[in-house]
């Protein structure tokens, strides 16, 4: 499972080789064997024996903004593979499978969409107009990106990510048609969000990419050398990528939890220039999107959890590399 603290003034140490988290009225003993990792949201205390319990433990600890987004994160020092694997990661931009890679990359990405493009239409049909334009975009964008044939992924990287661009502008504006009254947005909004609905998809993609990170790292990846997106400092380009299939995921957990629930402003924080998943929001929604990362679903003809395609999934890159 994943811990989350969310609530200002929890402590958290360890006693008797358990993490122990304590607040003003209880006091919690969990396993480390059953932690994931930890996610930090809050002002939350946290000692050196815990610290020193979550590195022996292999338990990162995800430190998280408002908007979701993961600012930092401690985990143990070294990695759990040998070093030649990230040899050949350094460089395999510079190789001709990187450009298969990538197509494949963003095939599944694009290939999500119209899995959730077709769910609109069968749950709302009413909304089909949008999402036939936008399931005619992503189909014109495939074609455009299985038609690429360069040995050479740098000359083509902008092409590519302008028919990526391209189709998600209309899928985005589909998904938005598609929500109740009330919850539309006009652009897909990240940092900070503008919306209710983009305030809660920023912070299911920020518990996203702590799964992801940490597959990186239990395969021996680098998640800092990237492939398709650019190299920047101090940021997990490698986890940019290797994220973009899984998206849709959220996207599919959110539409559903909005369209059900229509969420209540107590969910939000709003203020003249942003929109916040707010404490009720969180409590409501993230237990349910755990539980729906832990269910079983197929990806590329393959059926287990949805964390576990993940770690499939980094984990085949890094068998790919040791062969090249």
């Amino acid at each position: 499972m994943i811990l989350l603290l969310d609530t200002p003034n929890l402590a958290i140490s360890s006693q008797k080789s358990c993490f122990m988290v304590i607040d003003s009225q209880n006091t919690r003993l969990i396993s480390p064997k059953k932690i994931e990792a930890i996610l930090l949201t809050a002002k939350v205390t946290v000692d050196s024996s815990a610290m020193m319990l979550a590195f022996e433990a292999d338990v990162p600890l995800y430190y998280l903004d408002r908007q979701g987004h993961v600012k930092g994160v401690c985990r143990r020092s070294a990695f759990c593979n040998s070093t030649e694997i990230r040899r050949k990661q350094a460089v395999f931009k510079q190789n001709s499978e990187s450009v298969a890679w990538v197509k494949e990359l963003l095939g599944l990405k694009l290939g999500g969409y119209l899995q959730n493009l077709r769910y609109f239409v069968e749950t709302l049909p009413s909304t089909s107009e949008a999402t036939n334009r936008a399931i005619a975009s992503i189909h014109q964008a495939t074609l455009a990106i299985r038609a690429v044939k360069e040995d050479e992924l740098i000359p083509v990287e902008d092409y590519l990510r302008g028919q990526e661009g391209a189709a998600s502008r209309f899928y985005w504006a589909a998904l938005s048609a598609s929500l109740p009254e009330g919850y539309g947005f006009e652009n897909r909004s990240k940092n900070p969000a503008q919306d209710a609905f983009n305030a809660a998809l920023n912070y299911l993609y920020g518990i996203l990419y702590t799964m992801v990170e940490s597959a990186t790292y239990s395969v021996g990846l680098d998640p800092q050398m990237g492939v398709f997106h650019a190299d920047q400092y101090q940021k997990p380009s490698l986890v940019f990528d290797l994220i973009e299939p899984f998206r849709h995921w959220a996207d599919r957990f959110l539409f559903d939890f909005f369209r059900e629930e229509k969420p209540p402003k107590s969910y939000f924080k709003v203020s003249d220039t942003a929109t916040y998943l707010d404490k009720n929001g969180k409590a409501a929604l993230i237990p349910r999107f755990l539980n729906f990362m832990h269910a079983r679903t197929t990806f590329r003809n393959r059926i287990t959890t949805r964390k576990h395609h993940i770690s499939n999934f980094a984990g085949e890159l890094a068998t790919h590399l040791f062969t090249l």
